[in-house]
């Protein structure tokens, strides 16, 4: 399935020390095996003092059904 997602981001550190930036994701998630997920994405982080950014977003992850 394909996902979206915004954030709104705020730096700890570094080169983003108290600035406010956001975060724009999208990508396809795959469900593997009860449970089990694989996604692929790119998240575009966008800052007004800095340029913009777009970074690889790779995953594999696993999620508990209740």
């Amino acid at each position: 399935s394909f996902y979206a997602g915004a954030s709104y981001l705020r730096g700890l550190n570094l080169n983003y020390k108290n600035e406010n930036a956001l975060g724009i994701e999208l990508g396809f998630r795959w469900m593997i095996w009860k449970g089990l997920q694989v996604r692929v994405g790119g998240i575009a982080l966008a800052s007004p003092e800095h340029d913009l950014h777009i970074n690889p977003t790779s995953g594999i992850s696993y999620s508990f059904f209740f």
